[in-house]
């Protein structure tokens, strides 16, 4: 441990000029930190300032870990009584006492600045920790330890975020690399473990054996398996492993209902020609009066002269209604299914007798906790919110938009599980849609969900910015509603459609589209 405490103090008297630097960055992010919540136009500076931290800060690890590098056949320290478990030590040290710790103490001054009990957010702390480790820290270390000067390691970087930005653009339109929804948390958990296990294990065999070229081979292989993680169909094995509690709804198929009332609604996404949607009457019963029921995702399995076809869990259509926010069922009553069939399939047995069997995925949610703002507000604390500011403003834009009414909400860590912002008229009581048109007016409805126990954004900040706004007819007659819910319970349903003919039940978007 002596070897390791003086490689670094030497690395410190070497890198003073630098790390002078850093630690004015690292003050400017802390005050940036402390002030956001009560004046949000500060936060236009809070993530340019995150990018330069964490530019900064892979700059000094790899070349801290240059001083004395894994790479090559001249290091020096091999000719000294320093082992290899000093010299890596020594730069894990070095992060620490100049990364780690000072973004520790910026979030936990930015707690106690606006009035929060670092104590309710340990958890969450720490994991922010854990995430900027893995995903920053480590793989800058793994970088340097494998090439002998910053502008190897430099190429190396480019290389890696080109894959990792190739990798997302390719799978963009997959169903299996779609966002998870709710359940990001595990599979981003999942990958920093993965990430933690490869590149330690990666940066102790270079340090003790130096074998370079293996070594950025394995590395190689890590970054394009990150980058395909993401992609892996595990949606439902994920869901299944979360399922608990799914109390007594029932779904069921009801043949005695006209496909025709659930015909040209918006869907959430249209996936392609090569798919035909269908308009499934269902009946939900056993959601209890003030719990709300959230369509996840769907699958259909058909099934006609011999010849059957699956589509596999999607969230392209659900179980929703026709009025309002589609995806949440407020009550018992009549619903309807919305599933994708292969174009070919259909086309092939649209008239003949077919079987169909969808599964749905549901969450439950729990009663609502509502608050409703009068702009202006400035720093309102609202819980699963965080510190939130309203205005409104009035403006001539044309004889119907008269102005702008807007909010946003600054949650230390993150936001409830469901939360909604929705703006109402405080004479008519009708909300703003953002589901209405595609204009600037309509931007009002917002809505998001994750059931994370912690944070896994892969920030420095322990402020979520949430927020939205609209163009209205009058700022002076709109609220701001505030909405958020707990998951109750995690569940799906199976629904068993007798034969049927595809083409009574096949749905007509608007505009035409088949």
């Amino acid at each position: 441990m002596r070897a390791a405490i003086r490689i670094f103090r030497k690395d410190v008297r070497r890198l003073r000029a630098p790390l002078g630097i850093f630690v004015g960055l690292m003050v400017l992010f802390a005050w940036l930190e402390a002030r956001v919540p009560r004046r949000t136009e500060l936060d236009n500076f809070l993530l340019p300032c995150q990018i330069l931290l964490f530019v900064a800060a892979c700059y000094l690890c790899v070349t801290a870990v240059h001083q004395e590098a894994a790479a090559g056949d001249r290091q020096y320290w091999l000719t000294r009584p320093i082992s290899w478990q000093s010299a890596l030590a020594a730069k894990a040290l070095f992060v620490a006492v100049f990364f780690s710790l000072p973004v520790f103490v910026a979030n936990l001054a930015a707690l106690l600045a606006n009035g929060l009990s670092p104590f309710a957010y340990a958890g969450a702390l720490l994991a922010k920790q854990w995430f900027l480790a893995v995903f920053l820290i480590l793989p800058a270390l793994a970088m340097a330890s494998i090439t002998r000067n910053f502008g190897q390691c430099t190429l190396w970087i480019f290389a890696a975020f080109a894959a990792i930005l190739l990798a997302g653009l390719e799978l963009t339109g997959l169903s299996t690399g779609r966002p998870w929804g709710g359940f990001a948390w595990i599979r981003d958990s999942g990958i920093s473990l993965f990430l933690l296990a490869a590149l330690a294990g990666l940066l102790c065999r270079q340090y003790a054996r130096r074998l370079t070229p293996q070594s950025q081979a394995a590395l190689a292989g890590v970054v394009v398996a990150g980058a395909l993680l993401p992609a892996l169909n595990l949606w439902h094995p994920v869901f299944a492993m979360e399922s608990r509690g799914n109390g007594p709804v029932q779904v069921r198929f009801d043949p005695g209902r006209d496909a025709a009332g659930g015909r040209g609604i918006r869907a959430r996404d249209y996936p392609g020609d090569d798919l035909v949607r269908l308009v499934l009457p269902v009946q939900v019963h056993g959601i209890a009066m003030g719990t709300e029921l959230l369509s996840e995702r769907v699958a259909v399995t058909a099934a006609a002269n011999g010849e059957s076809w699956s589509s596999g869990w999607t969230d392209y259509g659900g179980t929703l209604q026709t009025t309002g926010d589609n995806t949440l069922l407020p009550a018992d009553g009549d619903y309807w299914q919305y599933v994708y069939l292969d174009r070919g399939f259909f086309e092939r047995h649209r008239h003949a007798p077919v079987r169909l069997q969808t599964a749905a995925a549901f969450t439950l949610l729990s009663d609502s906790r509502t608050t409703r703002l009068k702009p202006p507000t400035d720093a309102f604390w609202v819980p699963d919110f965080g510190f939130c500011k309203t205005r409104a403003n009035p403006a001539s834009i044309s004889n119907s938009i008269r102005g702008a009414v807007a909010v946003t909400c600054l949650a230390p860590f993150q936001q409830g599980q469901w939360v909604r912002i929705g703006m109402q008229s405080r004479r008519t009581g009708i909300y703003e849609d953002s589901r209405r048109s595609g204009t600037l007016q309509n931007l009002a409805t917002r809505e998001e969900r994750s059931y994370a126990p912690y944070p896994t954004e892969f920030d420095a900040s322990i402020w979520k910015l949430f927020g939205t706004g609209a163009l209205v007819s009058d700022p002076s007659d709109m609220d701001v509603v505030l909405e958020s819910r707990r998951a109750e319970a995690h569940f799906e349903r199976t629904v068993t459609v007798p034969a049927i003919r595809l083409a009574d039940y096949l749905d007509r978007p608007a505009g035409g589209a088949r």
